[in-house]
């Protein structure tokens, strides 16, 4: 070999050598890491399958669409089954005895034939067992007709019973039309799920849970969010609202710069409600939390945590429990961590309005687009004549 020959091998020698152990020493990040976009502000908006209109009124008017460091979701339940029945036991209402069994009764309802129902039974009480009730009743499973779901603890011992009603000849044009307004609801359920692919493949904005489209899913619904987003992105504040809200963006991203200068570590900011009473019957029934009022929680039309809070729910959202709603359960689950609350009245917990409103509740579609034509004309959600 000749001489240069040689010194050319001992030189790529020597270059392969020190290429290999830079490569090998520098620190390998995981994948989500290298995914994970820095925000200004995530945004998640409570919304329901059926809710196309509001959403388009949404993407018109106030969602974000130019500053790439502002970026909002909606989420939406992934199942649209409708719950055919429900009911509850607890120590203020056990049910009913017959025959040493407790029952809740429900109003009478039609199971059709080649249908999958699902019985769920869940024990939403972290201190009392379900067997304090003393309900012992058996599951008969019609010939894998119907399937139960259960988180009850192994010590528990909780099943459903039914009655189920032959009906007779003189019932047919009554079966007849519970067939045909059953066809339409089939029909109308088939449309919003085809339609609700083709939204989420067009914008691209729409993040899927895996749970059933009732209001007492709705905490599965942010702790998920939550979840996705920390693996996805890196928020400096995250701004969680419903789609039946207007949203003042420009003023609630210039007070954001200034929350970001204080130097606590868990910042909450929003209208909160103090002393509720926890309820005990209707729709926000509560039986889970023990105590008479709840710790006090931001009201729904809009608030404001900072990256450490978010990431201490993401980082604990398998271990949080769920109560009746996303406000209240958001309350109880920030207890344990203390936040400096930042009160501010300007996220209105109703209609109201003030000049300064950061956002409005309880609007239809037409309303936030009034709204918001408002905001581009007199710099202010209400009508331009309100000082």
């Amino acid at each position: 070999m000749a001489t240069w020959q040689a010194v050319l091998v001992f030189v790529c020698g020597i270059l392969t050598s020190y290429a290999l152990y830079y490569i090998l020493n520098i620190p390998v990040q995981p994948c989500h890491t290298l995914r994970r976009r820095n925000l200004t502000l995530a945004i998640g908006v409570m919304s329901a399958p059926g809710n196309f209109e509001r959403r388009a009124m949404i993407r018109s008017t106030w969602k974000p669409t130019t500053d790439k460091t502002v970026q909002a979701w909606f989420i939406i339940e992934a199942w649209s089954e409708n719950v055919v029945a429900s009911v509850q036991f607890s120590p203020i209402d056990p049910g009913i005895e017959i025959e040493n069994c407790m029952f809740q009764p429900i109003p009478d309802v039609i199971l059709y034939k080649s249908y999958e129902y699902i019985i769920e039974i869940e024990n939403l009480s972290s201190s009392e067992k379900l067997s304090y009730f003393n309900v012992d009743t058996v599951l008969n499973n019609f010939d894998g007709a119907i399937y139960y779901h259960t988180n009850v603890r192994k010590y528990d011992t909780v099943l459903p019973t039914m009655w189920l009603e032959v009906k007779g000849i003189s019932d047919i044009d009554d079966f007849k039309r519970a067939a045909e307004l059953d066809d339409e609801w089939r029909k109308r359920n088939t449309d919003i799920r085809q339609q609700l692919e083709s939204e989420a493949d067009e914008y691209q904005d729409i993040l899927f849970v895996d749970t059933v489209d009732v209001y007492r899913s709705l905490p599965i619904k942010l702790l998920s969010f939550h979840q996705w987003l920390f693996r996805n992105a890196h928020p400096s504040f995250i701004l969680k609202t419903d789609d039946d809200c207007v949203i003042n963006l420009n003023s609630i991203l210039k007070d954001l710069s200034e929350l970001k200068e204080r130097n606590e570590d868990y910042l909450w900011w929003g209208q909160f409600r103090k002393q509720w009473l926890v309820q005990k019957f209707g729709k926000w029934a509560e039986f889970s939390y023990t105590a008479d009022v709840y710790p006090e929680f931001a009201c729904g039309s809009g608030n404001v945590v900072n990256t450490k809070v978010h990431e201490w729910i993401a980082n604990n959202a398998d271990q949080l429990h769920m109560y009746q709603g996303e406000d209240v359960s958001m309350g109880i689950w920030m207890a344990a961590i203390s936040p400096v609350h930042i009160e501010d009245k300007r996220w209105q917990c109703s209609k109201n309005c003030s000049r300064e409103s950061l956002s409005i509740p309880e609007l239809q579609p037409l309303e936030i687009k009034e709204r918001w034509r408002n905001l581009q004309l007199c710099d202010s959600l209400c009508n331009c004549e309100v000082r």
